[in-house]
């Protein structure tokens, strides 16, 4: 493998779309929020541990400057990829020689078109930009230098007690939307769920909305989901879906409202639910936040579009830990705008493995998890997933559930990990059951009779399964069998 790539820092200045992008680009330097910095011959590629639990993936081609980036931002190239650049011009001893490319730039590769030479009267490509403001290496180091200087005793100060001024003006403006919430709520009581559930549409989006205007628009984005899930149901299930729904709304509502009468976790977990967040930098300081470092496999990837138009991707994954009383099992969310063409796939993929250190936010029920800003390091190895997977029954197994649910009665869905199971049809309408092959106890399963996916298992003996119980279906993630393993495509 040769030489990494040379970028000019000249390069970089016509590459960049203005003199912010670049300023951000130059605080982005620091190698310890770069897991992975990689090259060949022709490409630069890496991973850049931002905001998000995932970290960013960035390539950057030698020849034409061509780039791609999976962060959501609107400028292009965005400060990822001229800090890629950046960092090879001024610091190339940081980047490892690759091997063979990763497949999410095997894709970009397959999509791409190499850029346009500039033209002969136009040597420096500026094009456009011919009457833009001047974009410069040097305005950017400055920047970035007189921020550093700024950020003194006094100025932090100033930040904090902003901060402090915004986080009660928003508890304000939801305290108040909660209210409103409360009216809404006692309107469709009086006038009968039979109204709201034959045309849910409007009536939900409606107070979402509301909601959403309070800046409490994680309850916002459920009541949206919600319309949109009994939208496409029976209508014969639908009253009991949403009459469920909404006393866990309601359940939710007031434990906000009493939030400082609740334990730490499950004020956490009320917050969050409404829509504040817990950064990354929040948890690594705070000295109580759960950490587990080891070995972790991906149980699976789910991802969805909300209704606030953000892809929203969970990747359930298994803690290996020889010793202990049991494996854990935690969830990393991660959100993506979808106007901003971000990504649209995982980065994580079934059954892969990684080593690392997460951050557990703190909860009644702590699943959900980020990496350290280290992340999270791919490694070669086979772990036993079986192991990881347990023996444990599905009536024992719902057992848990149940209690699970007890702590935290808004929770969307428990993990199970289940052992000796197997799919079963029912002949009244077709619809596939989950049935403990040692006692009968049967689930279903959250699909229809035309789901094809589920037809390698039929007749074969799930030897362990992992999967989502929501209280009324499961969803069947994956399967270990004596024929090898089944991942939900």
């Amino acid at each position: 493998m040769g030489a990494v790539p040379q970028f000019a820092l000249e390069d970089l200045e016509r590459l960049a779309p203005d003199q912010s992008s670049l300023t951000a680009a130059r605080k982005l330097l620091k190698p310890a929020k770069w897991p992975l910095l990689a090259h060949d011959d022709e490409f630069l590629w890496s991973q850049h541990q931002g905001s998000g639990s995932t970290p960013y993936l960035t390539v950057l081609a030698a020849s034409d400057q061509g780039y791609k980036c999976t962060c959501p931002s609107r400028k292009f190239p965005c400060k990822h990829v001229l800090a890629l650049g950046w960092l090879a011009a001024e610091s190339p001893e940081l980047f490892s020689p690759g091997g063979e490319h990763p497949q999410w730039i095997l894709d970009w590769l397959s999509r791409r078109r190499p850029k346009a030479a500039a033209p002969d009267d136009d040597p420096d490509g500026a094009g456009s930009k011919a009457n833009a403001p001047r974009v410069s290496i040097r305005a950017a180091t400055a920047a970035a230098t007189a921020s550093d200087e700024k950020s003194g005793p006094a100025s932090q100060e100033r930040s904090k007690a902003s901060r402090e001024r915004n986080r009660r003006a928003r508890e304000e403006s939801i305290d108040a939307g909660l209210v409103e919430f409360d009216r809404w709520l006692d309107d469709q009581l009086r006038s009968g769920l039979a109204r709201l559930a034959a045309q849910p549409g409007d009536g939900l989006r409606v107070i979402a909305r509301r909601l959403n205007d309070a800046k409490a628009q994680g309850l916002a984005v459920r009541i949206e989901s919600l319309a949109s899930q009994l939208s496409s149901m029976p209508s014969e299930r639908r009253l009991a879906t949403l009459a469920t729904a909404l006393g866990e709304f309601h359940l939710l509502v007031q434990s906000y409202r009493r939030r400082d009468l609740l334990d730490d976790a499950l004020r956490a977990d009320a917050r969050r639910a409404l829509g504040w967040t817990t950064t990354r930098d929040e948890l690594e300081a705070d000295p109580s936040t759960e950490r587990i470092a080891g070995v972790w496999s991906v149980l699976a990837v789910r991802d969805e579009v909300q209704a606030d138009r953000l892809r929203r991707f969970e990747t359930w994954i298994v803690s290996h830990r020889p010793g202990t009383a049991e494996p854990r099992v935690a969830v990393i969310v991660d959100y993506v705008p979808v106007a901003a063409g971000g990504a649209t796939t995982s980065p994580y993929t079934t059954g892969d493995v990684f080593e690392g250190e997460l951050l557990f936010h703190p909860s009644a029920v702590p699943l959900r998890a980020v990496a350290t800003s280290a992340g999270l390091q791919p490694i070669d190895a086979a772990p036993d997933l079986r192991a990881a997977l347990g023996d444990q029954g599905l009536e024992a197994a719902l057992e848990r559930c149940d209690s699970t649910f007890a702590r935290l009665p808004w929770l969307d869905y428990v993990p199970v990990r289940v052992a000796d199971v197997e799919l079963t049809q029912s002949l009244a309408d077709g619809s596939h059951w989950l049935r403990d092959r040692a006692d009968g106890t049967a689930v279903p399963l959250a699909t229809d009779a035309a789901d094809r996916s589920l037809r390698p298992l039929e007749g074969v003996p799930l030897e362990r399964a992992f999967g989502l119980w929501d209280g009324q279906q499961f969803e069947l993630c994956l399967a270990e069998t004596h024929l090898g393993r089944w991942s939900r495509p």
